[in-house]
């Protein structure tokens, strides 16, 4: 068996060498040479670079401890995972660089993952340890996070988001191929996916030693659990968020018809007026929430055009035949016009997803 342990380093000159030396002594004990450590320096401003360097000519260049340098941050999901695409251990792991999951503990991963597909470590679960004991802030807003977690994604872990998680290999591999996010909710993405793929995923109790440094404060726990929200609503598919924005773009043309005659008085200015609100609403929240499009406005604008004259054209062409098939009356001019959505709903759907934003 090999073990590969990826480290994300973001300026962490001041607490990566003592990490590191932890780490590649406890496991040339326990493993010898059967196990690697990867560092990757996620676009350093400080001299974390240049500890990393030092400790391997230190360490007469083992060629079990390398570092990979990224230009440009990118976030530590992008860099754990730049990781995982270098290495390829029988076990694929990963752990912050500032000793807050000592080797010790990590450890307890490798021993403990047995038939599971990943195992992560965790300070809430029984067994359990931080030190020192965190306050109540602290406290509060990991608890709102991880309420929000379990309601949201139906996820039972106690504690998505402490630093040490390890993976069989076929399972890294496949959150390599999948991920999606680089920030605070990576850890979460992981675990999404992870459930989304029927893996069987253990958690592990550890001591966390909080260490002195870190960037996250009450306030950015506080903001990821917008991000959480965000995150969760983009995982809905995006035909369920096509018809929802269709749905609040009728809403907002009846709103906005009535603001506009109440206010001018003259209906048929009201009514173009409801009409070109409620579509610069579609085309919008379509473009940014529902196909998550960066495409330029001026290319996708003139194709969304053509998309909606033509679902509604044949909308009217389909309700107009059916209601003088079946005849006149309330019910028939209902049955017909439900008739021309069956037609036009398709159509909005399929060319916004296919030509208009190319999803």
């Amino acid at each position: 068996m090999k073990l590969s342990i990826v480290i994300p380093a973001y300026n962490e000159e001041d607490r990566i060498a003592l990490t590191l030396e932890k780490y590649y002594n406890f496991f040339s004990k326990k493993l010898n040479k059967d196990f690697e450590i990867l560092v990757v320096l996620n676009n350093c401003s400080d001299k974390t670079n240049k500890v990393v360097h030092n400790f391997w000519k230190a360490k007469n260049k083992p060629r079990n401890f390398c570092s990979y340098i990224i230009h440009g941050y990118c976030g530590k999901g992008a860099a754990v995972m730049k990781g995982f695409e270098i290495v390829n251990g029988d076990l694929i792991g990963f752990v912050d660089a500032d000793n807050s999951v000592r080797p010790e503990e990590f450890w307890k991963l490798v021993k403990n993952i047995e038939d599971a597909d990943g195992i992560i470590s965790s300070r809430k679960v029984k067994g359990a340890k931080i030190i020192p004991p965190r306050g109540w802030k602290e406290n509060l807003s990991s608890n709102l996070f991880t309420g929000f977690t379990r309601k949201l994604f139906r996820m039972q872990y106690a504690d998505t988001q402490c630093g040490g998680k390890l993976f069989i290999n076929i399972a890294a591999k496949h959150l390599l191929k999948n991920y999606t996010e680089n920030g605070w909710i990576f850890d979460v993405d992981l675990l999404w996916l992870c459930k989304q793929a029927n893996m069987k995923i253990k958690e592990q109790p550890i001591m966390w030693t909080d260490c002195a440094g870190g960037s996250v404060t009450v306030w950015s726990g506080i903001k990821s659990v917008f991000q959480l929200i965000n995150y969760r609503i983009k995982k809905i598919p995006d035909v369920f968020r096509f018809l929802f924005v269709g749905g609040m773009a009728t809403l907002i043309d009846i709103l906005m018809f009535n603001v506009y005659f109440l206010t001018s008085g003259i209906f048929i200015l009201s009514r173009f007026g409801g009409i070109v609100t409620s579509m610069i609403w579609n085309f919008i929240m379509n473009k940014k929430f529902t196909f998550a499009s960066d495409g330029e406005i001026t290319w996708e604008l003139p194709r969304w055009l053509i998309v909606y004259a033509a679902a509604m054209g044949s909308n009217a062409i389909l309700s107009t035949l059916t209601y003088n098939t079946i005849g006149p009356g309330g019910i028939e001019a209902n049955i017909a016009a439900v008739l021309g959505l069956v037609i036009s709903l398709p159509i909005a759907y399929l060319g916004s997803k296919y030509w208009i934003f190319k999803t």
